[in-house]
């Protein structure tokens, strides 16, 4: 079964250049980076001497920038670096800095900047090529909804059937089995890394759902209404029993049902300060994170005693970090700790949150600039949109996908689960233009004569 995954690895360039014949540029973009990444396979990838493997990340982001490259052209004249892209160049350049601080030299330095900017750099200038406006961000919010909609019935085939599809499509399961079953039943992963990543994934979507379908941003999607499709999305979402997308899900309508029934972006504000107060408590006050424990524990004692776990490995890989504070240990595991906290499990520290990876390999400089990356687009559009403009039908679908972009981030402080889509959000939203004449009133017909 190996064959198929690697036949799939190889040949979704390819499948790229396919949809890129067929479809406007902006939707081969949408087609080739969500049907990529939800279809292809997990843990396989080719070895590449001197360069970064090639794995569903790179052929993702090869089949991007190929079809780009051959039909699109055109395109990369018109874009134009600023001051807000000065974050993901110094997270892009990182590693560089890293390696050569650490006397791992340039040539390790030189592949780690090449993976960064594989992973992170081309989606976000993707981001800022085809989707810095309303129509690019209405088009990317529909398109995340269809994708999802699409995922809905292997989804539901995993939660009757037990998470398979991976291991009858390619050969092997993504994680141990037993890792599958929490509340109470099984937790759907599909081709995906985790259950974990799909339960913030189709939050995301319901939460994007919603707010269009409840700012008539769009009134239907396909032959689907926009009330059913939210409804579809919202229902599994809740069966895939992922806290984290739990939150996501509430934390973002929360905050954009709060800005519009207030009249201010205040909530919006706060939560996008919270990972920076979060990890500067972690970092510089010692905090234990006890109250978010003891929290979680009121809802699922198995998810608090694997969250109180992650914090005590955490707080070695704390002390470990600190010894080289400002560029990090680099790569090659050396920001693992060599022993353990007290009450930390294992016989080796756990690296499971991201920011934790971050400030070990990186250090501050990296943390703070991969932190503005993924924070500044939402504060530069609580800036650019007042709180009235965040529920018009134009500028509805930047404000669903900035908190889906938010709650990634937060996210991120217990969860390491990448995805290039989420930087295609960050890249959109620092460049989002709004629309110079909101709409009003949405005719029924205007809007969804689209779609």
């Amino acid at each position: 079964m190996r064959i198929v995954a690697d036949i799939m690895l190889l040949g979704w360039p390819v499948v790229s250049l396919v949809l890129f014949s067929v479809l406007r540029p902006r939707q081969a973009v949408l087609a080739s980076l969500l049907a990529g990444w939800l279809l292809l396979p997990q843990k396989v990838g080719f070895k590449l001497s001197g360069l970064p493997d090639y794995t569903r990340v790179t052929s993702v982001v090869l089949g991007l920038v190929l079809g780009v490259l051959v039909f699109d052209l055109s395109r990369l004249s018109g874009i134009r670096l600023g001051r807000f892209d000065l974050p993901i160049v110094a997270w892009c350049l990182c590693p560089m800095a890293s390696s050569v601080a650490n006397g791992l030299g340039i040539y390790d330095g030189i592949s780690g900047v090449l993976t960064h900017v594989i992973f992170y750099g081309i989606p976000y200038f993707i981001g800022r090529l085809y989707f810095s406006d309303h129509i690019g961000m209405r088009e990317l919010a529909i398109g995340l909804i269809v994708a999802m909609l699409c995922y809905v019935p292997l989804i539901l085939f995993e939660l009757r059937m037990s998470p398979q599809l991976h291991k009858h499509v390619y050969g092997f399961l993504q994680i141990p089995f037993k890792m599958i079953w929490r509340l109470g039943w099984y937790r759907p992963m599909v081709f995906l890394r985790h259950g974990l990543e799909l339960g913030v994934l189709i939050a995301g979507a319901a939460l994007v759902a919603v707010w269009l379908w409840r700012s008539r941003s769009i009134i239907w999607i396909g032959w689907l209404s926009a009330r059913f499709a939210a409804l579809i999305l919202l229902v599994v979402s809740l069966l895939c029993r992922a806290l984290n997308g739990y939150f996501v899900l509430f934390m973002g309508l929360g905050a954009l049902y709060t800005t519009k029934m207030f009249k201010s972006r205040a909530v919006v504000i706060l939560l996008a300060l919270f990972p920076i107060f979060y990890v500067f408590s972690r970092v510089e006050m010692d905090w234990h994170a006890a109250p978010i424990i003891n929290q979680i524990e009121s809802i699922d004692p198995l998810r608090a005693r694997s969250f109180q776990s992650r914090i005590s490995h955490e707080i070695t890989l704390i002390d470990r970090a600190l010894m080289r504070p400002y560029f990090g240990w680099g790569g090659w595991n050396r920001n693992r700790a060599e022993s353990l906290a007290e009450g930390a499990m294992g016989k080796r520290s756990i690296t499971d949150s991201f920011w934790i990876i971050v400030f070990g390999k990186n250090g501050l400089v990296g943390l703070v600039s991969v932190g503005f990356v993924l924070l500044l687009p939402i504060l530069v559009l609580t800036k650019r949109l007042s709180a009235a403009e965040w529920s018009l039908p134009d500028n509805a679908p930047a404000a669903a996908l900035s908190m889906v972009l938010l709650g990634f981030t937060i996210d991120c402080l217990v969860n390491a689960m990448m995805s290039p889509l989420y930087f295609v959000i960050a890249g959109g939203l620092i460049s989002y233009r709004p629309a110079l004449e909101p709409v009003q009133d949405v005719s029924l017909h205007s809007r969804s004569s689209s779609y």
